[in-house]
């Protein structure tokens, strides 16, 4: 039973010149790009309101889609991901 709850071995993606061709290094700077959080311009929060701050003017959005691609591309690029994930939080009583 145990067996059955491993999962399959992932395909090496041989064919695929991002695995097969660039070195590991080359492919986390391809990651940091493609997985970087970026502020939703369309969002954006007031300059009064009590979530804006200098530099953070609006909610972070960002896209997994290409961890969502094979094993391998989560594998690799998830740590990349979650270094780069940034998170806000505000204390205090919204008056």
């Amino acid at each position: 039973m145990a067996s059955s709850l491993a999962s399959p071995p992932s395909n090496l993606q041989l064919q695929s010149p991002l695995f097969s061709i660039l070195p590991g290094e080359i492919r986390n700077d391809i990651f940091e790009l493609a997985l970087m959080q970026d502020e939703d311009r369309a969002e954006s929060y007031p300059e009064d309101s009590y979530w804006y701050r200098p530099g953070f003017s609006g909610p972070l959005k960002g896209s997994s889609a290409l961890l969502r691609t094979c094993r391998l591309a989560y594998k690799e690029g998830q740590k990349v991901f979650l270094r780069h994930l940034e998170w806000a939080f505000w204390f205090g009583m919204l008056v």
